[in-house]
Protein backbone atom coordinates (compact mmCIF):
# COMPACT_ATOMS: atom_id res chain seq x y z
CA UNK A 1 0.00 0.00 0.00
CA UNK A 2 1.01 3.20 -1.00
CA UNK A 3 1.39 6.22 2.13
CA UNK A 4 -1.88 7.48 1.53
CA UNK A 5 -3.83 3.60 1.82
CA UNK A 6 -3.85 3.49 -2.02
CA UNK A 7 -2.77 0.61 -3.92
CA UNK A 8 -1.30 2.12 -7.20
CA UNK A 9 -2.25 -0.06 -10.99
CA UNK A 10 1.23 0.42 -12.05
CA UNK A 11 2.44 -1.41 -8.91
CA UNK A 12 -0.34 -4.08 -9.32
CA UNK A 13 0.97 -5.01 -13.24
CA UNK A 14 4.76 -4.78 -12.47
CA UNK A 15 5.14 -5.91 -8.79
CA UNK A 16 2.27 -8.33 -8.24
CA UNK A 17 0.70 -9.47 -11.46
CA UNK A 18 3.77 -11.04 -12.61
CA UNK A 19 4.40 -13.30 -9.24
CA UNK A 20 4.52 -17.11 -9.62
CA UNK A 21 4.08 -18.17 -6.36
CA UNK A 22 0.12 -18.80 -5.27
CA UNK A 23 0.87 -18.53 -1.55
CA UNK A 24 2.42 -14.87 -2.12
CA UNK A 25 -0.37 -14.06 -4.07
CA UNK A 26 -3.16 -15.23 -1.36
CA UNK A 27 -1.00 -12.96 1.68
CA UNK A 28 -1.29 -10.49 -0.83
CA UNK A 29 -5.29 -10.50 -1.28
CA UNK A 30 -5.37 -11.40 2.31
CA UNK A 31 -3.84 -8.07 3.20
CA UNK A 32 -5.61 -5.71 1.10
CA UNK A 33 -8.34 -3.75 2.97
CA UNK A 34 -12.01 -4.01 2.14
CA UNK A 35 -11.85 -0.69 0.70
CA UNK A 36 -9.69 -1.69 -1.88
CA UNK A 37 -11.65 -5.08 -2.62
CA UNK A 38 -11.60 -4.02 -6.81
CA UNK A 39 -7.94 -4.02 -6.89
CA UNK A 40 -8.35 -8.30 -5.30
CA UNK A 41 -9.97 -9.02 -9.00
CA UNK A 42 -7.04 -8.86 -11.20
CA UNK A 43 -5.14 -11.01 -8.52
CA UNK A 44 -7.50 -13.46 -8.46
CA UNK A 45 -7.69 -14.08 -12.00
CA UNK A 46 -4.17 -14.29 -11.87
CA UNK A 47 -4.17 -17.30 -9.19
CA UNK A 48 -7.00 -19.19 -11.60
CA UNK A 49 -4.35 -19.03 -14.01
CA UNK A 50 -2.16 -20.70 -11.76
CA UNK A 51 -3.76 -23.01 -10.08
CA UNK A 52 -5.96 -24.69 -13.06
CA UNK A 53 -3.96 -27.86 -12.06
CA UNK A 54 -5.19 -28.03 -9.06
CA UNK A 55 -9.03 -28.27 -8.25
CA UNK A 56 -8.74 -27.99 -4.91
CA UNK A 57 -7.17 -24.66 -4.62
CA UNK A 58 -8.73 -23.52 -7.40
CA UNK A 59 -12.37 -24.05 -5.81
CA UNK A 60 -11.10 -21.89 -2.69
CA UNK A 61 -9.92 -18.92 -4.64
CA UNK A 62 -13.16 -19.14 -6.85
CA UNK A 63 -15.42 -18.92 -4.02
CA UNK A 64 -12.89 -16.20 -2.40
CA UNK A 65 -13.69 -14.39 -5.93
CA UNK A 66 -17.81 -14.91 -5.59
CA UNK A 67 -17.50 -13.15 -1.80
CA UNK A 68 -15.38 -10.26 -2.93
CA UNK A 69 -17.92 -10.17 -6.47
CA UNK A 70 -20.77 -10.29 -3.92
CA UNK A 71 -19.38 -7.48 -1.68
CA UNK A 72 -18.63 -5.61 -5.05
CA UNK A 73 -22.62 -5.68 -6.13
CA UNK A 74 -22.10 -8.34 -8.85
CA UNK A 75 -24.24 -10.96 -7.87
CA UNK A 76 -24.56 -12.56 -11.25
CA UNK A 77 -20.77 -13.82 -11.64
CA UNK A 78 -20.30 -14.49 -8.11
CA UNK A 79 -23.06 -17.10 -8.20
CA UNK A 80 -20.97 -18.32 -11.49
CA UNK A 81 -17.73 -18.73 -9.67
CA UNK A 82 -19.61 -19.96 -6.94
CA UNK A 83 -20.94 -22.69 -9.35
CA UNK A 84 -17.34 -23.63 -10.41
CA UNK A 85 -16.26 -23.91 -6.87
CA UNK A 86 -19.21 -26.22 -6.59
CA UNK A 87 -18.32 -28.64 -9.49
CA UNK A 88 -14.63 -28.47 -8.57
CA UNK A 89 -14.93 -30.21 -5.37
CA UNK A 90 -17.12 -32.30 -6.25
CA UNK A 91 -14.67 -33.52 -8.91
CA UNK A 92 -12.10 -33.32 -6.54
CA UNK A 93 -13.60 -34.75 -3.01
CA UNK A 94 -16.34 -36.52 -4.24
CA UNK A 95 -20.29 -35.32 -3.61
CA UNK A 96 -20.47 -36.18 0.04
CA UNK A 97 -17.50 -34.12 1.64
CA UNK A 98 -18.23 -31.73 4.07
CA UNK A 99 -16.74 -28.69 1.74
CA UNK A 100 -19.40 -29.83 -1.15
CA UNK A 101 -22.28 -28.84 1.65
CA UNK A 102 -20.63 -25.73 2.58
CA UNK A 103 -20.44 -24.23 -1.07
CA UNK A 104 -23.67 -25.47 -1.48
CA UNK A 105 -24.72 -23.29 1.72
CA UNK A 106 -22.86 -20.46 0.04
CA UNK A 107 -24.81 -21.08 -2.99
CA UNK A 108 -28.14 -20.88 -1.07
CA UNK A 109 -27.29 -17.90 1.21
CA UNK A 110 -26.65 -16.17 -2.28
CA UNK A 111 -29.76 -17.20 -3.91
CA UNK A 112 -31.58 -16.40 -1.24
CA UNK A 113 -30.00 -12.91 -1.28
CA UNK A 114 -31.69 -12.54 -5.35
CA UNK A 115 -34.87 -13.64 -4.29
CA UNK A 116 -34.31 -17.10 -5.94
CA UNK A 117 -35.93 -19.21 -2.95
CA UNK A 118 -36.28 -22.54 -4.91
CA UNK A 119 -32.87 -22.62 -5.75
CA UNK A 120 -32.42 -21.54 -2.29
CA UNK A 121 -33.89 -24.11 -0.84
CA UNK A 122 -32.41 -26.65 -3.30
CA UNK A 123 -28.92 -25.99 -2.21
CA UNK A 124 -29.42 -25.76 1.42
CA UNK A 125 -31.55 -28.77 1.26
CA UNK A 126 -28.79 -31.00 -0.33
CA UNK A 127 -26.36 -29.35 2.30
CA UNK A 128 -28.10 -30.58 4.86
CA UNK A 129 -28.06 -34.17 3.41
CA UNK A 130 -24.21 -34.11 3.01
CA UNK A 131 -23.95 -33.00 6.31
CA UNK A 132 -26.38 -35.71 7.99
CA UNK A 133 -24.05 -38.32 6.18
CA UNK A 134 -20.68 -36.80 7.31
CA UNK A 135 -21.12 -35.73 11.23
CA UNK A 136 -24.68 -38.21 11.94
CA UNK A 137 -28.59 -37.12 12.16
CA UNK A 138 -27.79 -35.29 15.41
CA UNK A 139 -25.03 -33.13 14.79
CA UNK A 140 -25.32 -29.29 16.05
CA UNK A 141 -24.23 -28.12 12.59
CA UNK A 142 -27.65 -30.62 10.93
CA UNK A 143 -30.14 -28.76 13.51
CA UNK A 144 -28.42 -25.71 12.15
CA UNK A 145 -29.07 -26.23 8.76
CA UNK A 146 -32.60 -27.72 9.17
CA UNK A 147 -33.17 -24.19 11.08
CA UNK A 148 -31.97 -22.92 8.02
CA UNK A 149 -33.52 -24.71 5.87
CA UNK A 150 -37.35 -23.83 7.68
CA UNK A 151 -36.01 -20.16 7.72
CA UNK A 152 -36.25 -20.48 3.53
CA UNK A 153 -40.02 -22.32 3.84
CA UNK A 154 -41.03 -19.40 6.58
CA UNK A 155 -39.56 -16.30 4.00
CA UNK A 156 -42.17 -18.20 0.81
CA UNK A 157 -44.73 -18.24 3.71
CA UNK A 158 -44.85 -22.06 3.75
CA UNK A 159 -44.99 -21.87 7.70
CA UNK A 160 -46.20 -25.38 8.14
CA UNK A 161 -42.97 -26.64 6.35
CA UNK A 162 -41.21 -24.51 8.29
CA UNK A 163 -42.49 -26.13 11.24
CA UNK A 164 -41.66 -29.44 10.43
CA UNK A 165 -37.95 -28.92 9.61
CA UNK A 166 -37.96 -26.58 13.04
CA UNK A 167 -38.98 -29.39 15.02
CA UNK A 168 -36.10 -31.45 13.90
CA UNK A 169 -33.88 -28.90 14.73
CA UNK A 170 -35.10 -28.41 18.13
CA UNK A 171 -35.53 -32.31 18.79
CA UNK A 172 -31.40 -31.96 18.25
CA UNK A 173 -31.26 -29.58 19.99
CA UNK A 174 -32.75 -30.80 23.33
CA UNK A 175 -31.01 -33.74 23.25
CA UNK A 176 -27.36 -32.24 22.74
CA UNK A 177 -27.42 -28.88 24.55
CA UNK A 178 -30.35 -29.36 26.85
CA UNK A 179 -33.25 -26.59 27.24
CA UNK A 180 -31.39 -23.56 28.44
CA UNK A 181 -29.22 -23.25 25.73
CA UNK A 182 -29.01 -20.56 23.22
CA UNK A 183 -29.75 -22.46 19.92
CA UNK A 184 -32.53 -24.00 21.85
CA UNK A 185 -34.21 -21.18 22.89
CA UNK A 186 -33.49 -19.98 19.11
CA UNK A 187 -35.27 -22.80 17.48
CA UNK A 188 -38.17 -22.19 20.10
CA UNK A 189 -38.07 -18.55 19.02
CA UNK A 190 -38.32 -19.35 15.22
CA UNK A 191 -41.21 -21.78 15.91
CA UNK A 192 -43.49 -19.35 18.03
CA UNK A 193 -43.05 -17.07 15.44
CA UNK A 194 -43.76 -19.48 12.22
CA UNK A 195 -47.38 -20.50 14.78
CA UNK A 196 -48.51 -17.28 15.19
CA UNK A 197 -48.34 -16.77 11.39
CA UNK A 198 -50.96 -19.95 11.08
CA UNK A 199 -53.02 -18.28 13.68
CA UNK A 200 -52.44 -20.62 16.78
CA UNK A 201 -51.68 -17.81 19.09
CA UNK A 202 -51.62 -20.30 22.31
CA UNK A 203 -48.75 -22.65 20.87
CA UNK A 204 -47.13 -19.68 19.91
CA UNK A 205 -47.05 -17.88 22.84
CA UNK A 206 -45.52 -21.05 24.80
CA UNK A 207 -42.74 -21.28 22.53
CA UNK A 208 -42.04 -17.93 22.41
CA UNK A 209 -41.77 -17.30 26.18
CA UNK A 210 -40.01 -21.26 26.19
CA UNK A 211 -37.68 -18.97 24.03
CA UNK A 212 -37.28 -16.12 26.32
CA UNK A 213 -36.23 -18.00 29.22
CA UNK A 214 -33.99 -20.04 27.36
CA UNK A 215 -32.47 -17.20 26.67
CA UNK A 216 -32.55 -15.37 29.89
CA UNK A 217 -30.91 -18.90 31.42
CA UNK A 218 -28.26 -18.54 28.79
CA UNK A 219 -27.42 -15.24 28.84
CA UNK A 220 -26.72 -15.91 33.15
CA UNK A 221 -24.45 -18.86 32.49
CA UNK A 222 -22.75 -17.33 29.70
CA UNK A 223 -21.97 -13.76 32.40
CA UNK A 224 -18.47 -13.84 33.34
CA UNK A 225 -19.62 -12.40 36.80
CA UNK A 226 -21.05 -15.76 38.72
CA UNK A 227 -23.52 -13.35 40.66
CA UNK A 228 -24.72 -11.75 37.40
CA UNK A 229 -27.98 -9.92 38.30
CA UNK A 230 -31.55 -11.05 36.65
CA UNK A 231 -30.87 -7.46 35.35
CA UNK A 232 -27.32 -7.56 33.93
CA UNK A 233 -28.18 -11.00 32.41
CA UNK A 234 -31.32 -9.88 30.78
CA UNK A 235 -29.60 -7.58 28.43
CA UNK A 236 -28.65 -8.94 25.16
CA UNK A 237 -30.23 -8.29 22.05
CA UNK A 238 -31.57 -12.04 21.35
CA UNK A 239 -33.81 -11.27 24.74
CA UNK A 240 -34.85 -8.05 23.19
CA UNK A 241 -35.92 -9.86 20.31
CA UNK A 242 -37.98 -12.44 22.31
CA UNK A 243 -39.47 -9.59 24.81
CA UNK A 244 -40.51 -7.76 20.85
CA UNK A 245 -42.06 -11.08 19.37
CA UNK A 246 -44.00 -11.58 22.30
CA UNK A 247 -45.21 -7.97 21.93
CA UNK A 248 -46.39 -8.58 18.77
CA UNK A 249 -48.15 -11.73 19.64
CA UNK A 250 -50.18 -9.97 22.37
CA UNK A 251 -50.92 -6.90 20.18
CA UNK A 252 -52.22 -8.76 17.74
CA UNK A 253 -54.74 -10.53 20.48
CA UNK A 254 -55.24 -7.01 21.71
CA UNK A 255 -53.69 -7.81 25.12
CA UNK A 256 -52.75 -4.25 24.61
CA UNK A 257 -51.41 -4.27 28.53
CA UNK A 258 -49.10 -7.16 27.93
CA UNK A 259 -47.91 -5.76 25.09
CA UNK A 260 -46.63 -2.60 26.29
CA UNK A 261 -45.24 -4.98 29.34
CA UNK A 262 -43.16 -6.87 26.39
CA UNK A 263 -42.40 -3.57 24.53
CA UNK A 264 -41.23 -1.65 27.27
CA UNK A 265 -38.89 -4.29 28.47
CA UNK A 266 -37.46 -4.90 24.75
CA UNK A 267 -36.70 -0.90 24.77
CA UNK A 268 -34.48 -1.23 28.33
CA UNK A 269 -32.44 -3.70 26.85
CA UNK A 270 -31.96 -1.82 23.38
CA UNK A 271 -31.40 1.11 24.98
CA UNK A 272 -29.11 -0.59 27.04
CA UNK A 273 -27.54 -2.64 24.49
CA UNK A 274 -27.66 -0.52 21.14
CA UNK A 275 -27.76 3.24 22.88
CA UNK A 276 -30.49 5.66 22.70
CA UNK A 277 -29.43 6.80 19.43
CA UNK A 278 -29.53 3.45 17.42
CA UNK A 279 -32.30 2.31 14.81
CA UNK A 280 -32.79 -0.50 17.24
CA UNK A 281 -33.97 1.38 20.03
CA UNK A 282 -36.28 3.64 17.22
CA UNK A 283 -37.86 0.44 16.13
CA UNK A 284 -38.43 -0.18 19.82
CA UNK A 285 -40.22 3.46 20.56
CA UNK A 286 -42.46 2.78 17.37
CA UNK A 287 -43.40 -0.52 18.69
CA UNK A 288 -44.76 1.49 21.98
CA UNK A 289 -46.05 4.13 19.71
CA UNK A 290 -48.29 1.20 17.89
CA UNK A 291 -49.48 -0.22 21.14
CA UNK A 292 -51.07 3.59 22.33
CA UNK A 293 -52.41 4.24 18.46
CA UNK A 294 -54.02 0.97 18.79
CA UNK A 295 -55.76 1.91 21.88
CA UNK A 296 -56.84 5.59 21.08
CA UNK A 297 -54.07 6.86 23.09
CA UNK A 298 -53.23 9.41 20.56
CA UNK A 299 -51.21 11.94 22.56
CA UNK A 300 -48.87 8.95 23.79
CA UNK A 301 -48.35 7.20 20.40
CA UNK A 302 -47.38 10.82 18.38
CA UNK A 303 -44.70 11.03 21.40
CA UNK A 304 -43.14 7.99 21.27
CA UNK A 305 -43.46 7.65 17.42
CA UNK A 306 -41.82 11.61 16.86
CA UNK A 307 -39.19 9.94 19.41
CA UNK A 308 -38.52 7.02 16.79
CA UNK A 309 -38.34 9.14 13.97
CA UNK A 310 -35.77 11.83 15.24
CA UNK A 311 -33.69 8.86 15.85
CA UNK A 312 -34.09 7.13 12.16
CA UNK A 313 -34.12 10.89 10.93
CA UNK A 314 -31.02 11.42 12.32
CA UNK A 315 -29.47 8.22 11.95
CA UNK A 316 -30.84 6.59 8.62
CA UNK A 317 -32.68 10.07 6.77
CA UNK A 318 -33.11 8.06 4.08
CA UNK A 319 -34.05 4.35 4.62
CA UNK A 320 -37.38 2.73 4.11
CA UNK A 321 -37.81 2.26 7.84
CA UNK A 322 -37.28 6.47 8.31
CA UNK A 323 -40.21 6.61 5.66
CA UNK A 324 -42.23 4.27 7.79
CA UNK A 325 -42.03 6.59 10.89
CA UNK A 326 -42.82 10.02 9.18
CA UNK A 327 -45.93 7.53 7.87
CA UNK A 328 -46.61 6.53 11.64
CA UNK A 329 -46.67 10.63 12.89
CA UNK A 330 -48.63 11.03 10.08
CA UNK A 331 -51.44 8.62 10.67
CA UNK A 332 -51.75 10.15 14.15
CA UNK A 333 -52.12 13.73 13.27
CA UNK A 334 -54.63 12.51 11.39
CA UNK A 335 -56.44 10.71 14.13
CA UNK A 336 -55.66 13.48 16.11
CA UNK A 337 -57.54 16.07 13.63
CA UNK A 338 -54.32 17.72 12.54
CA UNK A 339 -54.58 17.41 8.67
CA UNK A 340 -51.92 19.81 7.49
CA UNK A 341 -48.95 18.09 9.73
CA UNK A 342 -50.63 14.55 8.43
CA UNK A 343 -49.90 15.72 4.87
CA UNK A 344 -46.87 16.88 6.06
CA UNK A 345 -45.41 13.83 7.23
CA UNK A 346 -46.58 11.32 4.62
CA UNK A 347 -45.44 13.41 1.87
CA UNK A 348 -41.96 13.56 3.49
CA UNK A 349 -42.40 9.51 3.64
CA UNK A 350 -43.41 9.80 -0.18
CA UNK A 351 -40.04 11.53 -0.97
CA UNK A 352 -38.24 8.95 0.75
CA UNK A 353 -39.66 5.65 -0.57
CA UNK A 354 -39.92 7.39 -4.51
CA UNK A 355 -36.56 8.16 -3.84
CA UNK A 356 -35.27 4.31 -3.08
CA UNK A 357 -37.51 2.30 -5.04
CA UNK A 358 -38.95 5.12 -7.95
CA UNK A 359 -42.05 6.62 -8.99
CA UNK A 360 -43.71 3.45 -10.01
CA UNK A 361 -43.02 1.19 -7.06
CA UNK A 362 -45.99 -0.58 -5.19
CA UNK A 363 -44.41 0.28 -1.83
CA UNK A 364 -45.44 3.63 -2.27
CA UNK A 365 -49.42 2.12 -2.34
CA UNK A 366 -49.70 2.56 1.12
CA UNK A 367 -48.58 6.22 1.50
CA UNK A 368 -50.45 7.34 -1.65
CA UNK A 369 -53.86 6.13 0.36
CA UNK A 370 -52.61 7.71 3.27
CA UNK A 371 -52.37 11.28 1.10
CA UNK A 372 -55.45 10.74 0.09
CA UNK A 373 -57.13 9.88 3.45
CA UNK A 374 -55.96 13.33 4.61
CA UNK A 375 -57.46 14.86 1.17
CA UNK A 376 -60.75 13.09 1.92
CA UNK A 377 -60.41 14.19 6.09
CA UNK A 378 -60.20 17.96 4.19
CA UNK A 379 -63.37 17.48 2.07
CA UNK A 380 -60.88 17.64 -1.10
CA UNK A 381 -62.71 14.76 -2.80
CA UNK A 382 -60.79 15.26 -6.39
CA UNK A 383 -57.55 15.40 -4.62
CA UNK A 384 -58.40 12.30 -2.59
CA UNK A 385 -60.24 10.16 -5.27
CA UNK A 386 -56.64 10.77 -7.40
CA UNK A 387 -54.60 9.87 -4.62
CA UNK A 388 -56.34 6.69 -4.67
CA UNK A 389 -56.20 6.36 -8.14
CA UNK A 390 -52.91 6.26 -8.07
CA UNK A 391 -52.12 3.78 -5.54
CA UNK A 392 -54.93 1.25 -6.82
CA UNK A 393 -53.17 1.14 -10.38
CA UNK A 394 -49.66 0.73 -8.75
CA UNK A 395 -50.90 -2.23 -6.67
CA UNK A 396 -52.93 -3.54 -9.44
CA UNK A 397 -49.63 -3.36 -11.88
CA UNK A 398 -47.85 -5.04 -8.98
CA UNK A 399 -50.13 -7.75 -8.05
CA UNK A 400 -52.84 -8.03 -10.57
CA UNK A 401 -56.40 -8.65 -10.25
CA UNK A 402 -57.61 -12.40 -10.43
CA UNK A 403 -56.62 -12.96 -6.62
CA UNK A 404 -56.45 -9.30 -5.05
CA UNK A 405 -59.56 -8.14 -5.24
Amino acid sequence: LQSNGQLSDEYLQKAVLPLDDPFRLQIIVQNIPPQLQSKTLPIFERLLQLQKEDPGELAKTNTQLAVALYNLGDVELALQHLQKALALRKEALGSDNPQVAATHVHLGALYRQVGDMGKSIDHMEQALEIQKKALGEEHPVVASSYNNVGALYYQTMDFARAIREYEKALAIHLKVHGENHADTAGTYHNLGVAWKHLGDFNTAQDYLQKALHGRQESAKQSSQEPDATDAFASSTPDIAASHTALGQLFAEVAKYDAAMEQYEAALNIQKQVFGTDSPVTAIGYNNIGAVHYQQGNYADALKDYQTGLDILNKSEPNHADTASSWNNVGLTYLKMGDNEKALENHQQALRILTSLYGANHPNLATTIGSIGNVYKSQGLWENALNEFEVAHSLLETALGTAHHP
